[in-house]
């Protein structure tokens, strides 16, 4: 019996050592808490100008609440510069991979993206020989990358895929197929977990699952599983993504300006979109850097990146509604630790502002006096034709002539100066009865004293 057993046991060792088992998703989540409700996206402009030597930009997107149907999807405006001829392609964990035709020294190389820490958007972290630069398409899940080439697809390991410092080995080559034919004459192909979608020229989303088996002597046999259609029949469709699991983003394009690069929102099984336009305007290759698992936006927080800001309540207590329009793009954006409310200047700032011109004013009145005596005099007198003294009008601080109702038909002076303080019987004072010195000194009491 117990021989029975260990040969049982034996036939299922095998068995299991050679059946097929799908590519698990490159980081793995233990509950819901490591779900994430934003996604980093990055979408590589076009340079906008015929020179084909000009330097691309390559900027960074947050899809906000990816699965949601009040989606966002803003600009937080990290840029990098990329060069005209180089390729890209994304992977988990904010890795970017630059295929370079220029550098025969490191023709890949791996970035992070350090924004979320304040870092860099492209931070250097390797470089390897392997080239592709005549490489058709290339894709990644994180631990896989897949090369299309010469009708073949080839499959590599990174052996560090949350880092991407670690080495890159061929491990395999896809069969030939009418599976493979699907993915290699695909529009457009990204791959979440071990699920491969595509996007056929005719407008069709479909999905495959890729498997890998091991042989007895430990050789790996990729294979892909049947092929699943989403959705047929998208118009104007040219690109599309996932941000994570259940969920496809597509980008069409029109001739119209104002709605061309428009996003629309989609879940999976089955295919429904709940959001026919997240944003407009969004024009170049986009990337995503999906996620393995996704969570529902916390409606109290602001959508954000970076330091986490919770919305601000209003007197009765409760979360103030949601501001959709602030975080789409072309229609008002939510930047990198942007505050959404301005914070209204108080009233004594304002206040005290006034007095320091207004002590300003009369120190520079003094010594235009002893400049001109005959200017100031026009002033004096009110002159309608001159203007009012530099710095004492047009609201900076009191002016010291008023302007008072017309007295004893005086017509022709509207401008009439206050009438000096006279000196007391008996009081003593430094400053002399006439001159510009005299001027000033009753200027500073008729607007309360010296500089207080």
């Amino acid at each position: 019996m117990r021989a029975a057993w260990a040969a049982c046991v034996g036939s299922l060792i095998a068995s299991a050592a050679i059946a097929p088992q799908a590519i698990t998703p490159s980081t793995a989540h233990a509950a819901d808490e490591a779900c994430t409700s934003s996604v980093g996206t990055y979408v590589l402009r076009p340079s906008g100008s015929s020179n084909a030597a000009k330097k691309r930009t390559l900027a960074k997107y947050m899809d906000w609440g990816p699965k949601g149907s009040e989606s966002s999807f803003f600009d937080t405006e990290f840029t990098a510069q990329i060069a005209a001829a180089s390729k890209l392609f994304t992977a988990p964990n904010g890795l970017i991979y630059e295929i370079s035709s220029s550098d025969r020294d490191a023709p890949l190389k791996s970035y992070k993206d350090n924004t979320a820490t304040g870092g860099a958007l492209l931070t250097p972290v390797k470089s390897y020989k392997p080239n592709w630069a005549g490489a058709k398409r290339v894709w990644s899940n994180g631990k896989r990358i897949f090369v299309v080439s010469d009708d073949t697809v080839n499959v590599l390991e990174q052996s560090a895929p949350a880092t991407g410092d670690g080495t890159i080995s061929l491990i395999a080559t896809l069969p030939r197929s009418s599976r493979l034919t699907e993915i290699i004459t695909a529009q457009d192909v990204w791959m979440v977990g071990s699920v491969i979608y595509t996007l056929s020229t005719d407008g069709a989303i479909a999905h495959r699952t890729y498997l890998e088996t091991k042989d007895s002597a430990g050789t790996i046999k990729p294979t892909l599983g049947a092929t699943v259609t989403d959705k047929t029949g998208l118009s104007g469709v040219t690109q599309a993504w996932s941000p994570g699991p259940g969920v496809i983003n597509t980008l069409s394009t029109t001739d119209d300006p104002d709605t061309t690069g428009r996003i629309s929102k989609s879940t999976t099984d089955p295919f429904t979109t709940i959001n026919d336009e997240v944003t407009v305007g969004v024009l170049g290759d986009v990337m995503a850097a999906p996620a393995s698992c996704l969570a529902d936006a916390d409606p109290n927080i602001v959508p954000h990146f970076g330091t986490r800001r919770e919305r601000p309540a209003d007197r009765a207590g409760n979360n103030r509604p949601r501001h959709t329009a602030t975080v789409e793009h072309g229609h008002g954006k939510v930047h990198a630790g942007q505050r959404t409310a301005r914070r209204r200047p108080g009233g004594h700032r304002h206040r005290c502002r006034r007095r320091r011109r207004q002590r300003q004013c009369l120190r520079s009145e003094g010594a235009r006096a002893e400049q001109g005596d005959h200017h100031r005099r026009r002033h004096l007198v009110g002159d309608a034709s001159a203007s009012p003294p530099r710095g004492c009008a047009h609201g900076h601080g009191r002016q010291p002539w008023r302007i008072e109702p017309q007295r004893h038909h005086d017509r022709d002076h509207h401008l009439r100066r206050p009438r000096p303080r006279h000196r007391r019987p008996g009081r003593r004072t430094a400053a002399p009865a006439h001159g510009p010195a005299g001027r000033e000194q009753r200027g500073r009491d008729r607007c309360g004293g010296g500089d207080r």
